[in-house]
Parts: structure tokens; C-alpha cells; sequence
């Protein structure tokens, strides 16, 4: 069986060498997906798809031996539900089938999980939200042991801290680090929770209900760059916006089937213009709108890959969590496709450092025929 293995080994590096040879020769042009499409001035393109860490990058002898020996201890996706990224290229994605949250760590090339926690009691049992604090700490909703726990920026656990007697479970959350504290979503006794940083219970606002300043099941949260608390009132099929204090601003969203609607909001995420993107689980898309309220686009649809054998670039089974980072890369969680997708905003600004093919934004839209 060694023998074997080590001739195996072999085989790989010697073909090894000559398919580099060869690739070096035949140049790949690759298929880019925009939307809208081309010649529209495009606004969101696809990356890539990550299932596990037969998609993280690889070269040359090592994508041999993957491809030929297959990856060790393969970690999945079973039931991911939200996600976060840290300034280290590393994606954090609360995995509630694998009790525990799984990393991508884009330096390594790695998958792994978080360490196991020592004490019982705050052993991660139903992750189902993240957010990042001071110092790229992680901060973890569990709905297990409703409690929070806090991670280091190295993945080191710290300390947990419960939300109860409060409030009743935990969803989304949202560190603002203006003010100090952290809002928790309590998805079933609809309202939002204020703790400060250290776990303290401040105060909390909202009640059950469908007129502003009330909700129906709130689940994702995200602070905007006014520092404006955006909340996904669920089962309202809207979307309400706050100041820090739980003063309600303003609203919008309605329930319906038009590209503009909601159906059931999962994840919301920020871009550095504040457009505000949502998932909606149910109609299995992203929803984009200003910081008004004004629709802008929506971009997915419902493709299963385990039934369709393609990558579906943009199909989804229900979206969940969503995160935008600081480079206006768009991180979605697709659930029952068992992945994450990567897309990125086409602002101005990136567009005029990577021009696109096929598109001139020195040229007038056509509109009513007329240039």
C-alpha cells in the first residue's frame, strides 16, 4: 500500500511539471458574470463559490495531489446561518449543524473550526450570528445556550456572557464601537437588546407589532456609516432603521413577489456607499437599496447546484447571513447549496482601477431609442 501510495506520488509530481509547461503555453480567458449584464452598466459581479477547502486557492504540485489524493478530513458546510470577515482574510461562518463556527482563513488556505471551549457550559451548541468588536474580536450569538461568547481575533475563546433573564433568545447583533455596546436581535420576544461591551444589560427597545418602532420576528442587524442601527424586521417584510438609543428614523420594504420586495428577511449587509443589501431567504435573492430607501437592484435566484451539477453562479437556496468588507467584496451565506458566495460592488472608484470588457462609461445609455 506504501508502495503504491509513493509511486502515486510520484506520477503526480512528474505530470506535475509537465501540465505546468503546457498551462504556461495555453493562456485561459474567464467567463465574468455581471448585473446587470453587459452592456448595462454592470453593478455586482461574481467571484467565486467556497464549499470547503477543495475551493481554496491552490498552484502547481499541490493541486496534483489534491486533485489525485483528495483533501484529509474535509470540514462542510451543514447549517450555516450567518458570517463575518476580519481584516487577516479570514471568513468566520456560525455553522449551527456543526455546533460550532467554521473558518476559511484565506493566508493558510485552510479550512478549520474554532478551538473547542473547555468549560461545558459555554461549549458552543447553536451558533446562528456573528459580529466582529474592538480589535476584530468575535463575538458569537449562540441560541443554544443563549448566551454570547467572545473569541479573540486569533480564534482564542475569552469569556461568555448570558443574555438572559433580558431576553428570550438571541439573533443578529452589531458592535458599535462609538458608543461602547452591543445590540442583540431577541428574535422571539421582538425587540432589540443593548448590552455594553463587557455583557452588562442596559436597556432594550421595540415590542410586538407592525407600526414603527415594532417587529415581528427581527433578525439581522448592521450599523450603517452614520451609525444608524439597520434592522430586518422579518416577519414584517421591511426593513427599520434606528439611532443608537432605539429612536426609530425611518422605513421601508413591503411584502410581495415585485424585484423590489420582501418575503423573509435573513441577512443584511453595508457597502461603503450605504446601500443596503438583504437576503431574502424565501425568494431566494439579494435585495439592494439606498440608504433612503430607494430600490436600487436585485441580483440571485432560486438554482440548486446539488440537483443541477453546476456551479450556479448567483443561484441560491436560502440566503442567510450577508457581509460586506471594507473592499466592497460581498460575502453571502447560500445555505442549502451548502457554501458561501463571493461577489464584488462595482463602484465608480473600481471600476475606474479595473476596467471592464465590453463596457465604456464614456458612452450614453440608449433610452427610448434615443442616445
Amino acid at each position: 500500500m506504501v508502495g503504491n501510495r509513493i509511486s502515486r506520488l510520484i506520477s503526480v509530481v512528474v505530470a506535475g511539471s509537465l501540465l505546468s509547461a503546457c498551462a504556461a503555453s495555453q493562456p485561459k480567458e474567464t467567463t465574468r458574470y455581471f448585473w446587470p449584464r453587459l452592456p448595462e452598466r454592470p453593478r455586482i459581479e461574481w467571484i467565486k463559490n467556497y464549499a470547503n477547502e477543495a475551493d481554496m486557492p491552490k498552484g502547481g504540485v499541490r493541486q496534483l495531489f489534491t486533485d489525485v489524493l483528495g483533501e484529509e478530513d474535509t470540514i462542510n458546510l451543514d447549517r450555516a446561518l450567518d458570517i463575518v470577515v476580519n481584516s487577516k482574510q479570514q471568513v468566520f461562518i456560525a455553522d449551527a449543524g456543526s455546533h460550532n463556527v467554521v473558518v476559511f482563513d484565506f493566508v493558510t488556505n485552510k479550512v478549520r473550526m474554532l478551538p473547542r471551549i473547555d468549560k461545558e457550559a459555554d461549549r458552543l451548541q447553536q451558533p446562528v450570528s456573528l459580529a466582529l468588536g474592538e480589535n476584530e474580536q468575535l463575538y458569537v450569538g449562540d441560541m443554544g445556550t443563549k448566551k454570547i461568547a467572545i473569541f479573540s481575533a486569533n480564534g482564542a475563546y475569552q469569556r461568555s456572557f448570558p443574555v438572559q433573564p433580558n431576553m428570550d433568545s438571541v439573533g443578529g447583533m452589531a458592535v458599535d464601537l462609538i458608543n461602547k455596546q452591543l445590540f442583540v436581535a431577541d428574535t422571539r420576544g421582538h425587540k432589540i437588546g443593548i448590552f455594553d461591551l463587557t455583557g452588562k444589560f442596559k436597556s432594550s427597545f421595540g415590542t410586538r407589532g407592525d407600526k414603527d418602532g415594532e417587529f415581528s420576528y427581527p433578525i439581522p442587524l448592521r450599523l450603517n456609516g452614520k451609525n444608524e442601527l439597520v434592522v430586518g424586521d422579518t416577519m414584517n417584510a421591511r426593513i427599520q432603521v434606528f439611532d443608537t438609543k432605539g429612536k426609530f428614523l425611518r422605513k421601508f420594504g413591503s411584502r410581495g413577489d415585485a424585484p423590489q420586495d420582501f418575503q423573509v428577511l435573513k441577512g443584511i449587509g453595508i457597502d461603503s456607499e450605504n446601500n443596503i443589501y438583504i437576503t431574502d431567504g424565501k425568494a431566494h435573492k439579494v435585495v439592494i437599496y439606498n440608504n433612503d430607501g430607494d430600490f436600487l437592484l436585485t441580483f440571485g435566484g432560486l438554482y440548486s447546484s446539488a440537483t443541477a451539477g453546476k456551479e450556479s453562479m448567483g443561484g441560491f437556496v436560502l440566503p442567510q447571513g450577508l457581509f460586506i468588507d471594507k473592499t466592497d467584496r460581498i460575502y453571502v451565506v447560500d445555505q442549502m447549496n451548502h457554501r458561501f458566495q463571493v461577489f464584488q460592488y462595482l463602484s465608480d472608484g473600481y471600476i475606474k482601477l479595473n476596467p471592464i470588457k465590453g463596457y465604456d462609461p464614456n458612452v450614453k445609455p440608449v433610452v427610448s431609442g434615443k442616445e
